[in-house]
């Protein structure tokens, strides 16, 4: 994105014409010519200091390649540049979707690991119940198979309510963002 900002000179010159007639400038344009020094060449030395003061340009841009007027330049001033800050910004895309897909893949291997664990353990604790009402332990027994399933259940519920939070906030995001777009 590009902005500049607009000159609105309602200075006088010196003979009492306004700036923007002694600056050749037609009645359209709401912005100065790019070299302002010509335009205070025209104007009192006091006048031309409080409007230096005043009097900017400014642009923005945002993105990963710079805007097409600086891009020209870089051109003009090393042929081929242009070509290579494009393979440049490409190749540095690229690697940051690499990077991301190893974050999720990453991601995903962690959360499985940590399913088949709890999965090990539970079980774990389920035959040790059951080996222990088996062995005549039925308090023990029926504790330690009551309170791994308890846990099981809590975890699945639990979680699944977590997933219908989470698909509940990316879709508000999407739409708080499609909202700001338009």
């Amino acid at each position: 994105m590009v902005s500049e900002s607009k000159f609105d000179l309602p200075v006088e010159g010196e003979e009492g014409e306004d700036l923007a007639e002694s600056s050749a400038l037609s009645a359209d344009q709401t912005s100065p010519p790019l070299d302002v020094r010509e335009l205070l060449k025209n104007v009192t030395p006091e006048l031309r200091m409080e409007l230096r003061s005043v009097a900017s340009k400014q642009i923005h841009f945002q993105g990963p390649i710079p805007d097409p007027e600086t891009f020209k330049a870089y051109e003009q001033a090393l042929p081929g540049a242009a070509d290579r800050i494009l393979s440049m910004t490409e190749r540095q895309s690229k690697h940051r979707q690499e990077m991301e897909k190893y974050a999720i893949r990453s991601e995903n291997n962690l959360q499985l690991v940590g399913l088949v664990f709890g999965l090990i353990v539970s079980l774990a604790i389920i035959v040790g119940g059951v080996w222990c009402i088996l062995k005549g332990y039925s308090i023990a027994g029926t504790l330690l198979t009551g309170g791994a399933l308890a846990s099981l259940v809590g975890v699945f519920v639990y979680g699944a309510q977590g997933k219908k939070d989470l698909v509940s906030e990316a879709r508000e995001e999407v739409e708080a963002d499609s909202e700001n777009t338009n």
